[in-house]
């Protein structure tokens, strides 16, 4: 096939680029330097003469809290960016796919999040991915949580940093999701565009725990440990922007689908701290 990553250079984009090449597909990765999605005209330009068979939006505003004192900014490219993609993926005929978020349910649901709940954003972020995905109703959805790996704002690289710093640390213990590794879900991607699939799917690590779970399982498993630990509520830890508390996201769509299920949060980590022992951050 030929495929269209936009925003190939961040933390999704460069575990799924190289993945899609070596599974014998003809890929176009653009990043904002040579394509902005904000601008129909650049991504007509840039995509036309390519005449991709699908369209990977994976270009995104993603400063939570950041957004919530520019939302402007934030809608632009996440709503307005997404509609410019969705417009260009008629004309040329192409399939689509948008990543979303669990940003987009309010967390107050006792259970996992459906791919057809209802959206109650808590966050200008979560909002504007809402705009995103409705913009993408004739395309596919693909919402995720907690990612991280090499490339970008690192919950794993962070806490490393700080307990070899000796540091006092607190972390929320009352949001529940699952940490997913990006090079897993660029798998569970790569296996959604070649089905040309439609629709709405979740898809993240198997496995849910908290954030306070999630770093002590890492310090664990690194033997690093900062001076202290201590599990707080969020209401604690002030952010500019309301975290949804429950983040679970049902894997259901991804079985009827039949696509593969992406691993265990603990194998994402620990293939994630094999990366960087060979980086030598541990």
């Amino acid at each position: 096939m030929k495929i269209a990553v936009l925003g190939a250079k961040g933390l999704l984009g460069t575990a799924l680029v190289p993945l899609l090449k070596s599974r014998g597909h003809e890929v176009l990765a653009l990043d904002k330097e040579e394509c902005d999605v904000t601008s129909l005209k650049a991504l007509h330009e840039a995509l036309a003469p390519f005449g991709p068979e699908s369209i990977v939006l994976l270009a995104a505003y993603t400063a939570v809290d950041k957004a919530e004192e520019e939302p402007s900014k934030c809608f632009w490219i996440n709503g307005y960016g997404a509609a410019n993609v969705a417009f260009v993926a008629e004309l040329l005929h192409s399939e689509a796919i948008y990543i979303s978020s669990d940003y987009v349910f309010d967390g107050k649901k006792d259970g996992y999040y459906e791919t057809d709940d209802t959206h109650n954003p808590l966050s200008v972020y979560g909002a504007s991915k809402v705009f995103g995905e409705n913009c993408f109703q004739k395309f596919t959805v693909v919402r995720t949580s907690w990612l991280y790996g090499t490339h970008g704002p690192d919950f794993v690289r962070t806490m490393i940093r700080l307990a070899k710093e000796g540091r006092d640390l607190k972390v929320v213990d009352d949001q529940i999701g699952a940490p997913t590794y990006a090079p897993h879900l660029a798998l569970a991607l790569s296996q959604i565009i070649e089905k040309k699939l439609r629709g709405i799917y979740h898809a993240r690590a198997e496995g849910v725990m908290s954030w306070y779970e999630f770093a002590k399982l890492i310090f664990d498993k690194t033997e690093i440990h900062p001076r202290s630990l201590t599990p707080v509520p969020s209401k604690d830890y002030k952010t500019l922007a309301v975290r949804p508390l429950n983040s679970r996201l049902s894997n259901q769509s991804l079985i009827s689908a039949g696509v593969a299920l992406l691993p265990h949060i603990e194998k994402g980590l620990d293939e994630y701290l094999r990366q960087l022992a060979y980086e030598g951050v541990l």
